[in-house]
């Protein structure tokens, strides 16, 4: 009996011992981890990026000071045309321009149009974009006189501004303008006939032509029938001899009426119309 009681007891303080050494070993494991985690908590940080390749999928930005500053790009302004001018072909039209001289040496100058089908057209008509060369290596004076001509639809002035050996720096394209069409001179005639012809008709910036095919002196007077002003040089009555022409401008749209107050058959309306 006693025997058994020993046996009993010995494995009581077995057990005992086994659950001390288990606590022991749990603490000693607690306070590692803990001191190692404190280790790399007081650890300082490295820098962003330094000492690896390895991309962490976020943009590393250089230190303060460090990147260099690049230079401001260069830029050519067109002045004029301004988007929605109305130019007329044949007349004399300034481009202007502002580019940095100390850069840009001369400049390249182009028209770009659109080149439509006529409303008949075949089928293999195609609509595109063309370019017209006005000026090449027009020193950088920032304006440059052009004799306009007559392109096709939705033009816009192009400058390609170029270095002293020739190379491209910097380009621009104005706003589209409006070319409108050269003018024309409309004929009047007066003195062959009873009654002239009630109205002509004509765009602003044309011309008539008044021409006496009669046998005597006509003189007309002018009178603006709208707000428009009396055109240049019929401000005052004119005097046509016979077989004689004059010819006047109406750079405006508006309308005029005429007559001779020598003979009431000889009277006529000049209606000019805007274009574009």
């Amino acid at each position: 009996m006693r025997k058994k009681r020993a046996g009993f007891l010995n494995v009581i303080a077995g057990v005992v011992v086994a659950i001390v050494a288990l606590g022991m070993v749990g603490v000693y494991v607690a306070r590692n981890v803990a001191f190692q985690s404190k280790s790399a908590s007081s650890q300082p940080a490295s820098r962003l990026g330094a000492g690896t390749n390895e991309h962490s999928g976020v943009n590393k930005l250089p230190l303060q000071g460090s990147s260099k500053k690049e230079p401001p790009a260069l830029a050519i302004k067109i002045l004029s045309p301004r988007e929605g001018e109305k130019w007329r072909a044949g007349s004399a039209h300034t481009i202007r321009w502002m580019a940095p001289s100390e850069k840009v040496r001369a400049v390249n100058i182009s028209v770009e149009f659109t080149v439509l089908c006529p409303e008949v057209a075949s089928s293999d008509c195609k609509t595109e974009r063309k370019s017209l060369e006005i000026a090449r290596g027009v020193p950088n004076s920032g304006f440059y006189d052009w004799k306009v001509r007559q392109v096709g639809a939705f033009p816009k002035i192009h400058i390609e501004g170029l270095s002293e050996a020739g190379e491209m720096l910097a380009r621009a394209t104005s706003g589209e303008f409006k070319i409108l069409s050269p003018p024309q001179t409309v004929v009047v005639e007066i003195g062959s006939t009873d009654v002239v012809p009630a109205t002509a008709y004509l765009r602003e910036g044309d011309a008539v032509q008044f021409f006496n095919n009669g046998k005597r002196v006509v003189h007309l007077t002018f009178q603006a029938r709208t707000e428009s002003p009396i055109p240049p040089g019929l401000e005052q009555p004119i005097a046509i001899p016979p077989h004689e022409s004059y010819i006047a401008t109406f750079p405006v749209a508006g309308e005029w009426k005429f007559w001779d107050p020598a003979d009431a058959n000889i009277q006529g309306m000049i209606v000019a119309r805007k274009e574009g």
